[in-house]
């Protein structure tokens, strides 16, 4: 949560815990945190499940993807670099 610089004002800026979006309203009472696990997955909500999932997908993919590309065009540069010359023979010699 943030807080104002000044104190004697009634009014602070709260972030949405879902969207990110900060919207201006009455000043709470700093409470204790709460603690989240750190794997959705293991909560009972299918929407929170469903949420780490699409999040564990977008964090992996594009690595993985990388990855696998880089592997690929090593392979064809090994496979392209070890071919032996071609000979060229015509038909009567």
């Amino acid at each position: 949560m943030d807080k104002d610089k000044n104190p004697d004002e009634t009014a602070s800026f709260w972030r949405c815990s879902h969207c990110g979006s900060r919207f201006m309203g009455p000043r709470v009472r700093e409470g204790r945190h709460r603690h989240r696990s750190r794997s959705a997955l293991e909560t009972g909500d299918p929407l929170d499940r469903q949420m780490a999932l699409v999040r564990k997908v977008k964090r992996w993919l594009f690595p993985v993807l990388a990855i696998l590309c880089t592997i690929l065009a090593l392979m064809y540069v090994l496979e392209q670099r070890d071919r032996p010359p071609e000979q060229i023979v015509f038909p009567g010699d």
